[in-house]
């Protein structure tokens, strides 16, 4: 697995944690008024932040979740400058594996865009066997 996905899946079960974390807290602390009768204004600002940080890690893992699903649903290419300053691209399966990479490096990003448009232009080419 990639690591910027595993940095996903872990962030994302990180704010998952701390959604039920905040609402096992609002929950006690809830119960905990109404058990004892303590005047709940004492309290209101607690509870408020608890509220709006649960709503905010929901938020946050739902965010997350969609850019997991986004990275897993097409195949993508990618550009990026190598180590030489030069453009290059590859093509991720939705699998995430690599499956086709530029082979060179570009001057400009313009010529490797230009490069993929080329590959991308070529799916009616025919396959030959030698």
């Amino acid at each position: 697995m990639k690591p910027e996905r595993e940095t996903l899946e872990k962030q994302k079960r990180e704010a998952e944690d701390k959604v039920r974390s905040l609402k096992s807290y609002v929950t006690e602390l809830t119960g905990t008024v109404e058990k004892c009768g303590t005047d709940s204004t004492l309290l209101e600002a607690d509870l408020t932040k608890a509220k709006n940080d649960a709503q905010f890690f929901e938020d946050e893992a739902a965010r997350l979740g969609e850019s997991l699903a986004a990275e897993c649903e097409e195949s993508t290419y990618w550009v990026q400058k190598d180590s030489k300053g030069e453009w290059r691209w590859h093509l991720r399966a939705e699998n995430n594996r690599i499956i086709a990479d530029s082979g060179e490096g570009y001057t400009h990003k313009h010529d490797c865009l230009h490069a993929i448009d080329l590959v991308k232009a070529s799916s009616n080419a025919p396959v030959k066997e030698k």
